[in-house]
């Protein structure tokens, strides 16, 4: 038998392993699909990593080095690991969050936005002109959208009868 503490914790492990992979998985995919659009599958996870492992610019990486993509495969499950317990937690404790999955996706793009940008402004300048920034944005939207949509579909409220509620259109 569960206690309802260990039921929470559990919930909430499985938001923030979830949530994680998924947007993971979202802009490691976004990035693949433009990648491999301009020829060069991996070359944004190997510019990446080769910034910030090396002393070589964003501008100075040419060419996709298989080591530089392990890197950022690591770099990037941490990050999405952290960004899937914040909003994990911010489901968990603000309403506002679970019952407007928009406001939670806009939340997560913003946070995204700020924290690649502030990254890139600080490790290296010239990334965000190498990746470009409308490719950025994209990967970011999709990814606070995948999220987000997790996120509500998770928390979405049960009835007495314990049948899902079907939100209404206002």
């Amino acid at each position: 038998m569960t206690t309802p503490g260990a039921t929470k914790t559990g919930d909430f492990l499985y938001d923030s392993f979830y949530s994680g992979a998924i947007g993971g998985s979202t802009v490691a995919l976004a990035f693949l699909a433009f990648d491999l659009l301009q020829g060069r599958p991996f070359f944004t996870p190997s510019v990446l990593s080769t910034v910030l492992f090396t002393d070589l610019t964003a501008v100075q990486v040419t060419e996709v080095r298989l080591d530089m993509v392990a890197y950022a495969t690591v770099i990037h499950f941490v990050a999405f690991a952290a960004l899937g317990i914040a909003s994990s937690a911010l489901v968990v404790n603000v309403k506002a969050f679970r019952d407007h999955s928009v406001l939670l996706m806009l939340l997560l793009f913003v946070l995204m936005e700020i924290g690649f940008h502030l990254g890139a402004f600080i490790v290296a300048p010239d990334l965000i002109d190498v990746i470009g920034t409308g490719r950025i944005m994209v990967a970011n939207a999709l990814t606070a959208a995948a999220m987000g949509a997790f996120l509500a579909y998770a928390h979405r409220e049960e009835d007495e009868e314990g049948e899902e509620e079907v939100p209404q259109p206002a």
